[in-house]
């Protein structure tokens, strides 16, 4: 697999949250990473340690519910690779797509964390969707 992650519009939006983690790949082998960077109803971002991380990868997710001893685990997928190798970017990252969570919890979460900000932007910019540039220059022509 590669280490980009498919472009689509976000269903749910993001708040920037550090907290706890214990992200583990499924079969309990290798620590991807123990701090959020950011999390959304359905997704976390995460520091990585292991640079040998694939998109698909299944994940085992232990999370601190944010200023709580409340700790939730749920199982997802890594959805996107951010190896943080240009000036200006984020340190390496996790995007983990949640799929399966209690449902208590998971609103304990959403609860939790929807009055937070948005995360920072990094300091290289928004990202580019060039294949939409491309279609407005041809509609355009």
């Amino acid at each position: 697999m590669t280490t980009t992650t498919v472009h689509s519009e976000r269903q749910f939006s993001r708040h920037g949250v550090r907290t706890a983690c214990v992200v583990m790949t499924q079969d309990g082998q290798r620590l991807l990473g123990d701090e959020t960077m950011d999390l959304s109803w359905d997704g976390v971002r995460i520091r990585s340690y292991e640079p040998s991380a694939r998109v698909g990868d299944e994940v085992r997710v232990k999370l601190q519910i944010p200023k709580s001893r409340v700790w939730i685990d749920c199982e997802g997928y890594v959805a996107r690779v951010m190896p943080g190798r240009r000036r200006g970017d984020d340190p390496p990252s996790l995007g983990l797509k949640i799929n399966r969570m209690d449902g208590m919890m998971r609103l304990l979460l959403a609860t939790t964390i929807k009055h937070r900000q948005p995360p920072e932007a990094s300091i290289r910019g928004p990202r580019r969707d060039y294949a939409e540039i491309v279609r407005r220059i041809r509609v355009d022509a």
